[in-house]
């Protein structure tokens, strides 16, 4: 199921009935979730985001989808490498998956603040920029209720960046001024 669906994403091919039958699958069949893989979680969660972007009739059901899924990626969290966690988090971030919207996704990304300190080492610093924009997106709220983990993730993410502008090159770098400034002006 994942690969399908992220192979027509990746193909730009809007495909509602698919999608709206896959997410309503993923809603109905827990043995369906326990299934769902590392990989497969980050792409299921990268299709159902392009889908969305692409304007697709399925978009309610696949927000629906996501109160199924968001529990498989907290089981799945210390599993995922690093392409995946960026994945996952920058999918649900721009599909609105916001602070205070969900306990679900609260604990989610409260959780993989912790897993991710573990993982900067081996995040590239692309991957830092999405997920400083992924988590400055999810935590649109005033700063004064922003749980410290939070914050502590997002220094070391901008920390891993500067340490490794190099790798970005002048878009990447220009990327990253603008994430950054999002992310200040969000606090």
């Amino acid at each position: 199921l994942s690969i399908t669906c992220w192979s027509f994403s990746r193909l730009r091919a809007r495909y509602d009935r698919l999608f709206a039958g896959a997410a309503l699958h993923l809603c109905s069949s827990p043995a369906l979730l326990q299934q769902i893989h590392p990989q497969g979680m980050a792409n299921l969660l990268w299709a159902f985001e392009k889908q969305t972007a692409m304007g697709s009739a399925a978009a309610e059901q696949i927000v629906a989808a996501l109160s199924a899924l968001i529990p498989r990626c907290l089981a799945l969290l210390k599993q995922l490498k690093p392409q995946e966690f960026a994945c996952v988090f920058r999918a649900l971030a721009r599909m609105g998956v916001q602070w205070g919207g969900s306990p679900e996704a609260d604990v989610l990304f409260v959780s993989a603040a912790g897993v991710g300190l573990g993982l900067l080492r081996r995040l590239s610093a692309p991957q830092c920029i999405d997920l400083v924009s992924a988590f400055s997106g999810f935590l649109r709220v005033p700063s004064d209720s922003v749980p410290e983990v939070f914050a502590s993730f997002l220094e070391a993410l901008a920390q891993r960046c500067l340490d490794n502008v190099s790798e970005l090159g002048s878009s990447g770098a220009m990327h990253l001024v603008e994430v950054a400034a999002g992310a200040v002006y969000r606090f």
